[in-house]
């Protein structure tokens, strides 16, 4: 098997975690390979929120489906849809976010 799938096939949930800091350098690593990973027209149409005060955590905890250890992890991400950078694309572009849905859609129609 290949590396990469043996990465994905090797790959776990932690939910226990030591009680100390995550290191400034492996904070930015996590963070930049968050903001390098692939997306749909590698357009990246999210926020990435780096949640560090408690209270916020705690409710995290709380509303994503009482999930404690949320409340505990020394880093906790929160991945936002942003649709403000869709428009904020294609306001930049040529195209209307019609025109270009219109031509997507054409596209996809043999």
């Amino acid at each position: 098997m290949n590396e990469v799938l043996s990465q994905l096939h090797a790959r776990k949930s932690v939910r226990a975690f030591l009680d100390r800091p995550i290191p400034p350098e492996a904070r930015r690593a996590i963070l930049e390979a968050a903001c390098a990973a692939p997306t749909a027209g590698n357009q990246q149409l999210y926020t990435i929120l780096d949640i560090t005060d408690q209270a916020v955590k705690d409710t995290l905890a709380d509303t994503c489906d009482h999930q404690p250890f949320i409340a505990r992890a020394p880093l906790v991400l929160l991945f936002c849809a942003d649709c403000q950078k869709w428009y904020d694309a294609f306001a930049a572009g040529v195209l209307t976010d019609r025109e270009y849905y219109l031509q997507s859609v054409y596209k996809a129609i043999p």
